[in-house]
């Protein structure tokens, strides 16, 4: 009990340390200590700590301290998440006009990807999806839209997590057909699933992009395969595509025209 509760009282005094830094750009040890009423060696030790994480820096010329590159990471990310959310919202209607299925969209975390708001079909039939739901990034349409246009590390990274796990029999768990599926999408500018996650489930997906040109997020239609048909796929690919390219404009991107057709891109089995 005594040891969680030190825990937690780190952690309490750690946020304390990076909540300083909304006061001042920089900070020296004995200045934050006596801002947060903190005993020196109890400043020095927690700055320490969050220094190595990244989360801070030290200027070796000053001594003092400012907030680290992984915090400008994590405010890039919240301000894309927000503007995603604020301006997603009437592509999402449209799209789920024109489909009459479930759309929503999703954001990378960490190692997954995070449901962020959905418009639900009002089919009694229909693929319910919930905000804050998780989801894996390898399978899936509205996960490997996303990894298709990440860093080639970071696909790296994650199909070193051999093996990877089988939701279905549909689920792609070898890395090389994995590569090569991510491949097409990048290919195509938009992607497919069938049945990779949830049985009978129908996707079709593109990403979103922010301003600096990083993945913010992918816009997905689902639903049933007994209305998803291949020809009812085809028909959706591009205006999915389209939306989800309108949407990144809004953010800031310059998108790449959508053109052509996507009549040859589902065949006998959705990707």
């Amino acid at each position: 009990m005594d040891r969680a509760y030190n825990d937690l009282k780190s952690v309490s005094r750690a946020a304390e340390v990076l909540t300083a830094f909304l006061k001042a750009e920089e900070w020296s040890i004995s200045g934050l200590a006596r801002e947060l009423s903190l005993h020196k060696s109890v400043t020095h030790r927690l700055v320490s700590t969050l220094t190595t994480s990244g989360l801070l820096i030290c200027d070796a010329r000053s001594g003092l301290y400012r907030l680290g590159p992984i915090m400008a990471q994590l405010g890039n990310q919240v301000e894309r998440n927000g503007l995603l959310h604020r301006f997603a919202r009437p592509f999402m209607v449209d799209l789920a006009r024109l489909s009459g299925e479930t759309v929503s969209i999703q954001v990378v975390q960490g190692d997954h990807g995070l449901c962020v708001d959905v418009v639900e079909s009002q089919h009694a039939m229909r693929l319910t999806i919930s905000p804050g739901q998780s989801f894996p990034l390898h399978a899936g349409c509205a996960g490997k839209v996303m990894l298709a246009f990440q860093a080639p590390a970071v696909i790296d990274r994650l199909l070193s997590h051999t093996p990877l796990q089988r939701y279905t029999d549909a689920t792609i768990t070898d890395p090389e057909a994995l590569r090569a599926d991510l491949a097409s999408i990048r290919e195509r500018g938009f992607g497919f699933s069938d049945s990779e996650i949830t049985p009978g489930a129908r996707s079709i997906g593109a990403p979103i992009f922010a301003a600096n040109g990083i993945v913010a997020g992918s816009l997905v239609i689902s639903g049933p395969g007994m209305r998803l048909s291949n020809e009812r796929m085809n028909q959706l690919a591009i205006p999915t595509a389209q939306a989800a390219a309108g949407l990144s404009a809004a953010l800031g991107y310059t998108p790449q025209p959508v053109e052509g057709g996507a009549s040859d891109a589902l065949q006998q089995k959705a990707g």
